[in-house]
């Protein structure tokens, strides 16, 4: 919590050039299970509406992101280290470039996700590839993935 503080202090917001990049631990399983389980039924409902009812805004990373703690320590020394360097929307590189590149493409993998949910993410990164130089891949056995899920954040 104190890292998703201190980065919203930082940044306020302007925190897009991250991402997490490690297979969830039984705990973060268990999280995100026990979330998603708290948002079920309520279709009606938006998630930020959500979020907000459930005190989740400032637990997770970008509203949809759960980090480990050494993820969120790395973010937090990048953005005091880089603070004022970066201009917004350039592309960011860390102090692993380029080993952090994913030069086979994205790959993704579901989990608890309906299908309806698979289908969209599916036709997204369909279109990402065709308008863009980015490659998706579904696999969950790949060390380094994007976790889709059903619930609430984009």
């Amino acid at each position: 919590m104190k890292f998703l503080l201190k980065a919203h202090e930082l940044l306020e917001g302007d925190v897009d050039k991250y991402t997490a990049s490690k297979e969830p631990t039984e705990e973060e399983l268990k999280a995100m299970d026990m979330y998603s389980k708290s948002i079920q039924g309520h279709a009606d409902v938006s998630a930020a509406e959500i979020n907000n009812e459930k005190h989740v805004g400032l637990g997770l990373f970008q509203g949809d992101i759960m980090l480990t703690r050494e993820q969120a320590d790395e973010i937090l020394e990048d953005m005091e280290v880089n603070m004022g360097r970066r201009k917004k929307r350039q592309a960011y590189r860390d102090n692993k470039y380029p080993a952090t590149l994913w030069s086979n493409g994205i790959n993704y993998a579901f989990w608890n996700a309906s299908n309806a949910a698979r289908r969209v993410f599916v036709k997204a990164t369909e279109i990402w590839r065709d308008n863009t130089c980015l490659e998706f891949r579904e696999d969950s056995s790949a060390r380094d993935k994007v976790w889709v899920t059903d619930g609430a954040g984009c």
